[in-house]
């Protein structure tokens, strides 16, 4: 039987840089109950935080109102199963739920309706009544959650721990299926952050015969050298987006993929940017290449010239978060790399408020190259 009360942490309200992380506090609520008969009540173990979350806090994401109590990435432990649950679930072909296994969440809920031709035609990240679980509605920080049955993966053995990685290794999937790398291939990543790791770990088993990784921190560059990047570009902070061009255009000249994978205005600007050398007009794709666009933000682009990638044939794929498909198939990833994600997993922070506090101040300040982590049941 649930608890009466449970401790949740909640995120009270969008603030300046000098107030974070301050706005988050654990305090107790209603124990949630089974919200309708097709979802499950669920503890969740382990949360981490993304770049979402931390956006949500400092009121760069408008979607999210708040009090909120944020976590959209972990895995929870199934506590009672809704009498609907499994019916729903062997619908859409789903293995049924019991009490006691560990999942991990997929936190977009979508209406999986065939009159809905986003849903129909399986691009569920396009669905119009999407809502995130941690974004629109209460996440995973906190004892306990009701949860609709069909966003949960039952997890094998031996990965249990790992799963606030399968979320993000959907976002990386469904970007990574744009693109082709093939044997010999020349691949740039800008960006050696978690998201561009993993990106790394998807071309690498196409056996390009380069890959070269950029950063800023040239701790962040030796982890992606240990993980089979060949080439590393270190960037100054000052260095314009011309000095870095002609940085990689020495170090890969005309390159087969581009990825982008830091979302920075002036990172997005490079991997679409051309430029005069030796004089033609240049880009650090070839003719023919491809750039993904993985970590775009928003932000209002300059100096870009459309000629350029209408003469290359290079057009830049974007990448919206991901589809119901990917997260199940990312599974098989997650079970693939579970001796190498490990090492980027913090310990897990206990669900306290200097703890949660703690967690956020350390996922922003940059200095753990991977996912901090929360542990909801943990009270000290």
């Amino acid at each position: 039987m649930a608890a009466e009360r449970i401790r949740r942490a909640q995120c009270l309200r969008a603030v300046q840089e000098s107030e974070y992380p301050d706005n988050f506090e654990v305090n107790e609520g209603p124990a949630a109950e089974l919200a309708d008969p097709t979802h499950v009540l669920a503890r969740p173990y382990i949360a981490t935080i993304c770049l979402t979350d931390i956006k949500i806090a400092t009121g760069h994401f408008e979607r999210a109102e708040l009090p909120r109590v944020l976590g959209h990435e972990g895995g929870v432990d199934i506590v009672v199963v809704g009498e609907k649950a499994n019916e729903l679930r062997a619908e859409h072909g789903l293995a049924p739920l019991e009490e006691g296994q560990r999942a991990a969440m997929d936190p977009n809920v979508v209406c999986l309706r065939p009159e809905c031709p986003y849903c129909r035609r399986g691009h569920t990240n396009f669905c119009p009544t999407m809502y995130g679980i941690g974004v629109s509605s209460d996440g995973l920080f906190q004892e306990q959650l009701s949860i609709p049955a069909l966003q949960l993966d039952i997890l094998p053995n031996g990965v249990a721990h790992l799963a606030p990685f399968q979320e993000l290794l959907a976002c990386v999937l469904h970007g990574y299926k744009k693109i082709s790398v093939r044997p010999g291939d020349k691949v740039i990543i800008l960006g050696s952050g978690m998201s561009a790791l993993c990106q790394l770990m998807l071309v690498r088993r196409h056996r390009p015969s380069m890959i070269v990784v950029t950063d800023l921190v040239q701790e962040r560059l030796a982890r992606a050298a240990a993980l089979g990047a060949t080439h590393a570009v270190l960037f100054d902070v000052e260095q314009s987006k011309e000095a870095q061009f002609d940085a990689l255009w020495q170090t890969a000249e005309g390159a087969d993929v581009v990825i982008e994978a830091t979302g920075a205005k002036q990172s997005i600007e490079l991997a679409l940017m051309g430029r005069e050398r030796d004089g033609e007009w240049r880009m650090l794709i070839r003719r023919g290449g491809q750039i993904l666009l993985f970590g775009i933000e928003g932000s209002e682009l300059e100096g870009l010239n459309q000629e350029i990638w209408y003469l290359h044939g290079a057009a830049p794929q974007a990448s919206f978060i991901y589809n119901r498909d990917d997260f199940f198939e990312a599974q098989r990833l997650l079970v693939d790399l579970a001796d190498e994600l490990p090492p980027f997993l913090s310990p897990p922070h206990p669900l306290t408020t200097e703890g949660v506090r703690e967690a956020f101040r350390t996922a922003k300040a940059g200095t753990f190259v991977g996912r901090t982590a929360i542990a909801p049941q943990q009270a000290d």
